[in-house]
């Protein structure tokens, strides 16, 4: 038995899984911008005057693009751990044989 009350959480354990929540989010909402601007710019022949919606549609995808390569980035930083300072530095030595 761990010590908790049965219908608690470990609030690391539930921190962990809102940041995995809000990381997809954020990149669901990166590639929602992208197909929407890329619905904008090519599906869509809407002429007006006040908005040129081709611009608008690179804009979105632009901006989708740039969120999801940071988003990207920064999950992969996360995720890396560097090595416990107590891990074992392995020595790899090479020998040669003359013969």
């Amino acid at each position: 038995m761990t010590g908790q009350h049965p219908g608690t959480r470990n609030p690391y354990e539930s921190r962990a899984i809102a940041n995995r929540r809000q990381e997809s989010m954020g990149i669901v909402f990166c590639i929602g911008m992208l197909a929407v601007g890329a619905i904008l710019t090519l599906a869509v022949d809407w002429n007006t005057d006040v908005v040129n919606l081709d611009v608008v549609g690179l804009v979105l995808m632009a901006a989708g693009l740039i969120g999801l390569s940071v988003y990207v980035s920064i999950f992969k930083r996360r995720k890396t751990q560097p090595p416990s300072p107590a891990a074992p530095v392995v020595v790899e030595e090479e020998r040669h044989h003359l013969r």
